[in-house]
């Protein structure tokens, strides 16, 4: 188990919307070892969904996969963080998180 100060987390790009958004990000131990996921609401699986219906991706909106995804109910730094410190609690972080080499 790591307590929260034993890591550091950076964001690839911004937030836009709490509520709709996806967003990488990287966990960053004292140890030198860095992992990702990506982070996504419901809300924003559910417009890319739509989006790809009319674009043709992921057979017309049929499906949706990404590696190392976390759901939130909110994206925002705080729901990352109680999710990265209860996958830390619990076990299941390097379940959850791709390790980057």
């Amino acid at each position: 188990m790591r307590a929260s100060q034993d890591y550091r987390i950076t964001f690839v790009g911004n937030i836009e919307s709490s509520a709709n958004d996806n967003i990488d990000v990287f966990v960053h131990f004292a140890d030198g070892t860095s992992f990702v996921a990506t982070f996504f609401t419901l809300l924003n699986i559910e417009s890319l969904m739509k989006k790809y219906a009319a674009t043709g991706e992921s057979g017309s909106g049929k499906y949706f996969w990404a590696a190392s995804m976390i759901l939130v109910e909110v994206l925002d730094e705080e729901y990352i963080r109680c999710a990265v410190d209860d996958l830390l609690e619990s076990g299941l972080f390097h379940g959850a998180f791709e390790a980057v080499y």
